[in-house]
């Protein structure tokens, strides 16, 4: 049996396979990621390891990531996108690490708003922090996504569930409430999985 020993590069030859890509590879989100010293990190636009003098350079070490003359360094910015990005669903898409959503005006991206209260209906989906939101009929407005905040028209334990996977519905069958012990259902309607998922009996 051979020992296998660690393969050793010179500093140049490093530089020589950063340039060519050789050491890329994608994580299990898709993200791009690259070997840097002694660990593998995922590419965000600021850590490219040459230092950047133009968009193209940026650009070539992550799609989308823009020079920032004044820091001389690459930066991620939502407004870059160009007008044919007119839903979350494509802004969202802009970055590979970073979530942008749809202008108000439905034309470019933005950043994510700071919380899902200052999203509009057409931006609610994620805020800054990364809670996922729900836009409720009833109150015209932008929530957090929990169990009590999906409306009264949620019926049945397979529309809040659906919506949100760790919900049921409620005691008067008007809304959702979060997923519990099965002994703790009150109805035969919420009697179907507890909190962990497994089947009730």
């Amino acid at each position: 049996m051979h020992d296998k020993k660690p393969i050793m590069f010179k500093l140049p030859q490093l530089r020589s396979l950063f340039q060519h890509n050789l050491w890329d590879r994608i994580n299990s989100d898709g993200i791009p990621c690259f070997w840097f010293g002694t660990q593998c990190l995922e590419k965000t636009c600021i850590n490219i390891p040459t230092a950047p003098s133009s968009n193209v350079d940026c650009n070539s070490w992550l799609t989308n990531c823009q020079f920032n003359s004044n820091t001389n360094q690459c930066v991620e910015d939502c407004t870059s996108a160009d007008n044919s990005y007119i839903t979350h669903e494509q802004c969202e898409s802009y970055y590979f690490n970073k979530k942008c959503t749809v202008k108000l005006d439905i034309i470019q991206c933005v950043d994510l708003p700071l919380s899902c209260a200052l999203a509009k209906q057409m931006q609610c989906y994620l805020d800054i922090d990364g809670n996922q939101c729900y836009y409720s009929i009833l109150t015209q407005s932008c929530l957090i996504l929990t169990c009590s905040n999906l409306d009264s028209d949620f019926t049945t334990h397979q529309q809040c569930n659906q919506r949100f996977e760790q919900c049921t519905v409620n005691t008067t069958l008007n809304g959702c409430q979060q997923l519990n012990d099965c002994n703790s259902y009150l109805i035969q309607e919420q009697c179907y999985f507890d909190q962990n998922k497994i089947e009730c009996q």
